[in-house]
């Protein structure tokens, strides 16, 4: 019964988090207030599991793929040693 009482501290936690995240980018959002209405009762752990995934199906629906990153040209070729670091202080070894 303890175990089941931590999984849902847990679990509820794990949707709090999504929620503010989900609140961060549309405050507006209708979901979020559903999903805070639920938490007020004491749900078991399978209705927090569906909450959880109705939030992680929420936020995937935000989300939108980020563009990669576009890679730089160093001017450097392997003869020269522009982009080598050295530390200027020895390490003591003990």
């Amino acid at each position: 019964m303890e175990n089941d009482r931590r999984d849902r501290i847990f679990v509820r936690k794990q949707i709090l988090t999504k929620l503010a995240h989900l609140e961060e980018h549309d405050p507006s959002n209708t979901f979020i207030n559903h999903a805070r209405k639920a938490l007020r009762r004491k749900l078991s752990l399978p209705e927090y599991h569906a909450l959880l995934a109705n939030t992680d199906a929420e936020c995937q629906s935000l989300s939108t793929p980020d563009d990669p990153l576009e890679t730089m040209e160093l001017p450097a070729n392997d003869g020269q040693t522009v982009r080598h670091q050295s530390k200027s202080e020895e390490e003591k070894k003990i």
